[in-house]
C-alpha cells in the first residue's frame, strides 16, 4: 500500500496498491487480542513469487463489510496519492497516463455501478469493458510532473511536489476541483508524450514475450500469437461456407473440440492452467453448444473478439503450454515444497501459535567512512578521517574520528557514542585536539616561540526536541587544557575544570544553495565553568531571519551579542570574517595569551572592512544585513578552464562594537585610526560591501571587497578570500 485518502468518521477508505485483483479478504477473531489473521480460499491463495509488483491502482475499502474493490486497471499505467473532496463525492489522483506524472478527478458518486478504469491507449485496439467507466478528467498538464498531493480540509488547496532545476520543491494550487485543462484530444484525455507512448509499447511487447498474451488495457487477454491466425482462418471459412454448401455441411458435422482446434491453431485442452481456471471461457460462441443441445453458428457469424479470454484473475506467467512438460513441472514443484519444508523454520511458534519473540542482539556495520577538510583563520588547514557505525535499528551510533600526526599528543582523535531510542537522544565522547601556535617572548618580544596547546577530556551530552523546529541541548564536560612551550621552559600551564552549557536553538528556515533562503533561525546559550582558575558564566544569543522577496532573492537580517562575568571571564574579538584565508591581525596581534583562550577566545564575525581583532572584550554586539541574489550560472577561467557553478552575489553591510566591564561605551562611529583625535576602541565599527559565493574543489568559496567607513569616510578597500556558507 502506498497512500490512502480517508476522513474522519468515514466509512470508505481509498488507496493505492499493487494487489491487482486479490481483493477479497475475510477478517477473523482469534483469542489473543492483539492478533488478526486474514483467511483466505486455496484458490485465492497470494502467490508472491509469483506477483507482479509494477502495476499500482487504485482501490476502495469498504468499513462496513470489509470488503475491497478496484476501481482502476490501467496496464503498464500507475495510479496513486488519492485524496478526497470535502463531500467525498469526488477524488484527485496522480496517474502517469500520457507519460507524465499529472493530477485527474474522479467521480465517486454512482461509482458502485461502475466497473474498473480501464486505459484507453491509441497504441492499442480497444475492447469493450464488461461496465461503465467512471468519469475521469484531467486536473493539470505538466510537463515536469508532480508527486505526494496533499488537499487542506477545505478543499481550496491542493499540495505536491515537483521537480525544479535538478531538485524537488512543494508547490500549491488553488481550487483544485474547479480547473480546466484544454485538451487536445476529443475524449478528454492530455495527448501523450513521445515517453509516454514508447512507454505504452515497450510494456505491452514485454508482456506479449514473457507471457505469449496480449494485454489490453482493461480487464480482457487475447492471444498475440494467434490473433491475426484466427482472424485469417475465419476469412478462410466465411469464404468457403458461401460458395460449397458441402464444405458447410461438413463443418457441422465436426466435433466442437476439433472446430475450435481448426479455428485457433492449436487444442486448448493441451494447456494447463493454473487452480480454478476454468477451460470453457476458451470455447468461442462458434463452438459452444447451447443449452439445448444444438450446435453454434455457423464461422462466418462469428465477431473477431470471440477468442478473447475474459477471465481477469489470471496470470499468464502460470501456463504450462505442453503436456508432456507437466509430469516434469509437477515433479519440480514437489521438489520445490520438500525443499520449502525442508527450509522452513522449527519452533518458531508459540502455543497461540503466533511467531516467538527473539531478543534483539545488538550488530554494528558501519554507516559511513570519509575524509574531511577545513581551514581556520587562526590554526589554519586541518583535516580528519571519520567513521560512522550503527545498528540495524538506528538506536545505536558509535562515530570515531581522527588526524593522527607523528604521535598522540600532537594528533585529533575521539569517540563517541550516541543512544538515539528515544524522544531524548544521549551522547557520551572522549577526545583529544592539539594545536600550535606562534607567540611572542614575553622577555624578548621579537622572538617567536612555538606551542603547542592540548584539549582532552570527556562529555556527557543530550539534545531533547520540543517540536520539530524546536530543541534545547544539554552538556557536561571535565576537560583539561594545557600549553607547553616546545622550545623553552617558561609559559607552561595545565588547567582542569566542569563545564555545563544549555542551548536553546530554533529552526523553520528553508535551505538554498549555500544559505537558508527563507524562514528563521536563532539559539540562546548559557555556559560557564566552576574551576579555582577558570571561572565565568557566559550568555549568547544569534538571530537570522531570511526574506526570500523574489525568485532566489532573499534579504537577511543578523543580530547576534553575548556577556562574560566571573573571576575569567570569556573574551571576544570583532573584525573580519570566518575562515579567512589571507587574514590579518589588528597590529599582527592575535588575542590569545592564557590557556583558556585556546578554546574560550571567540570570534564575534563577520565585520567586514576591518582586520581580525579589531576591537575586543567581554561583551560584543553585533549586526549583519545582506541582499543575496542569483549572479551567474557558471564561470569557466584559465587556458584549461576550470569552472566556477552557481555563482550568488551579495550586497552587505555590518557593524559591531566590543567592550569590557569597565570600560567606556560610546554609541557612535570610530573615529579613522591615524587621525589625531583620541583612540576610542570601543567605538561602533562599520563596514560596507560586496561579495561572491560559488562551489571549488567541493569547498564553498567566498570573495568579498569592503570598505571600514569612520567618522572621516571610507577606507581603502580590503579584500576577502574565505570558506563558508552563511555568516
Amino acid at each position: 500500500m502506498l497512500t490512502r485518502a480517508g476522513r474522519p468518521m468515514a466509512k470508505k477508505i481509498y488507496f493505492s496498491s499493487d494487489r491487482q485483483n486479490y481483493t477479497l479478504i475475510f477478517p477473523d477473531t482469534v483469542s489473543n487480542a492483539n492478533s488478526y489473521r486474514s483467511k483466505q480460499s486455496p484458490k485465492d491463495v497470494f502467490k508472491m513469487r509469483l506477483h507482479d509488483y509494477s502495476q499500482y491502482d487504485l482501490y476502495e475499502l469498504n468499513l462496513a463489510d470489509a470488503s475491497v474493490r478496484r476501481l482502476t486497471a490501467t496496464e503498464g499505467v500507475d495510479e496513486s496519492s488519492p485524496v478526497l473532496s470535502p463531500d467525498g463525492k469526488r477524488m484527485l489522483f496522480i496517474s502517469d497516463r500520457n507519460g507524465v506524472y499529472n493530477i485527474y478527478e474522479m467521480i465517486l458518486e454512482g461509482i458502485e455501478s461502475l466497473g474498473p478504469l480501464a486505459g484507453a491507449t491509441a497504441s492499442l485496439e480497444t475492447l469493450p469493458a464488461a461496465l461503465p467507466q467512471p468519469k475521469v478528467r484531467p486536473i493539470t498538464d505538466l510537463l515536469s510532473g508532480i508527486r505526494h498531493i496533499s488537499l487542506s480540509r477545505d478543499g481550496t488547496k491542493l499540495l505536491g511536489v515537483g521537480l525544479d532545476y535538478g531538485g524537488f520543491d512543494i508547490y500549491m494550487l488553488r481550487m483544485p476541483f474547479e480547473r480546466q485543462v484544454k485538451t487536445t484530444l476529443k475524449n478528454g484525455e492530455l495527448e501523450p508524450t513521445a515517453w509516454g507512448k514508447v512507454m505504452v509499447k515497450v510494456q505491452t511487447t514485454k508482456f506479449a514475450e514473457n507471457t505469449g498474451l496480449l494485454r489490453n488495457k482493461g480487464q480482457t487477454l487475447v492471444f498475440a500469437e494467434r490473433a491475426a491466425q484466427a482472424a485469417q482462418q475465419s476469412k478462410q471459412l466465411t469464404s468457403a461456407g458461401s460458395s460449397d454448401p458441402a464444405a458447410s455441411s461438413s463443418t457441422k458435422d465436426t466435433s466442437s473440440e476439433s472446430q475450435l482446434e481448426q479455428k485457433l491453431g492449436f487444442n486448448p485442452r493441451k494447456y494447463v492452467f493454473v487452480e480454478g481456471f476454468d477451460n470453457s471461457v476458451l470455447y468461442s460462441k462458434l463452438d459452444r453448444k447451447s443449452a439445448s443441445g444444438k450446435t453454434a453458428a455457423r464461422p462466418s457469424q462469428t465477431t473477431s473478439d470471440s477468442i478473447v479470454i475474459s477471465e481477469p484473475r489470471i496470470n499468464v506467467k502460470n501456463f504450462v503450454f505442453d503436456r508432456a512438460n507437466l509430469n516434469s513441472l509437477s515433479e519440480k514443484i514437489r521438489q520445490a515444497e520438500r525443499q520449502a519444508a525442508a527450509d522452513k523454520p522449527k519452533n518458531n511458534l508459540d502455543e497461540e501459535g503466533e511467531y516467538k519473540v527473539k531478543r534483539y542482539r545488538l550488530s554494528f556495520s558501519p554507516d559511513i567512512l570519509y575524509g574531511g577538510a577545513g581551514y581556520d583563520a587562526i590554526w589554519g588547514a586541518r583535516g580528519s578521517g571519520i567513521f560512522a557505525f550503527s545498528d540495524l535499528l538506528g538506536n545505536h551510533q558509535i562515530s570515531i574520528f581522527t588526524n593522527l600526526q607523528i604521535d598522540l599528543q600532537n594528533s585529533d582523535y575521539g569517540i563517541t557514542y550516541a543512544y538515539l531510542a528515544n524522544r531524548m537522544d544521549y551522547a557520551f565522547s572522549a577526545f583529544h585536539q592539539a594545536r600550535f601556535l606562534g607567540l611572542q617572548n614575553p622577555v624578548n618580544p621579537s622572538i617567536i616561540e612555538p606551542f603547542r596547546f592540548r584539549l582532552y577530556g570527556v562529555t556527557l551530552s543530550a539534545q531533547y526536541p520540543l517540536t520539530r523546529f524546536e530543541r534545547f541541548d544539554f552538556s557536561l564536560g571535565y576537560l583539561t587544557l594545557s600549553k607547553e612551550n616546545l622550545d623553552g621552559p617558561f609559559g607552561n600551564e595545565s588547567v582542569s575544570f566542569l563545564y555545563p552549557a544549555i542551548i536553546f536553538t530554533h529552526d523553520d528556515s528553508r535551505p538554498f544553495l549555500y544559505a537558508p533562503i527563507s524562514g528563521t533561525r536563532y539559539a540562546v546559550s548559557l555556559s560557564g565553568t566552576a574551576g579555582s582558575r577558570v571561572n565565568f558564566a557566559s550568555l549568547l544569543f544569534d538571530y537570522r531571519t531570511y526574506f526570500n522577496f523574489a525568485r532566489y532573492y532573499s534579504f537577511v537580517i543578523r543580530l547576534s551579542g553575548a556577556a562574560s562575568v566571573g573571576g575569567t571571564p570569556q573574551n571576544f574579538f570583532i573584525g573580519g570574517t570566518e575562515n579567512w584565508i589571507n587574514r590579518q591581525f589588528e597590529n599582527n596581534t592575535i588575542p590569545i595569551n592564557s590557556v583558556q583562550d585556546f578554546i574560550f577566545t571567540t570570534p564575534a564575525i563577520p565585520l567586514r572592512g576591518h582586520n581580525f581583532n579589531a576591537q575586543n572584550g567581554t561583551r560584543f554586539a553585533l549586526i549583519n544585513t545582506e541582499l543575496r541574489f542569483p549572479f551567474l550560472q557558471a564561470l569557466p577561467l584559465g587556458p584549461i578552464p576550470v569552472p566556477f557553478y552557481y555563482l550568488m552575489g551579495t550586497i552587505f553591510a555590518d557593524a559591531g562594537v566590543a567592550w569590557t566591564q569597565d570600560s567606556r561605551l560610546r554609541l557612535r562611529i570610530k573615529d579613522a585610526p591615524n587621525t589625531n583625535q583620541a583612540a576610542y576602541y570601543n567605538d561602533i565599527l562599520t563596514g560596507i560591501g560586496w561579495g561572491i559565493r560559488t562551489v571549488f574543489l567541493g569547498f564553498v568559496l567566498r570573495f568579498d571587497m569592503a570598505w571600514a567607513y569612520y567618522t572621516q569616510g571610507f577606507s581603502e578597500p580590503k579584500y576577502y578570500i574565505s570558506l563558508g556558507s552563511d555568516f
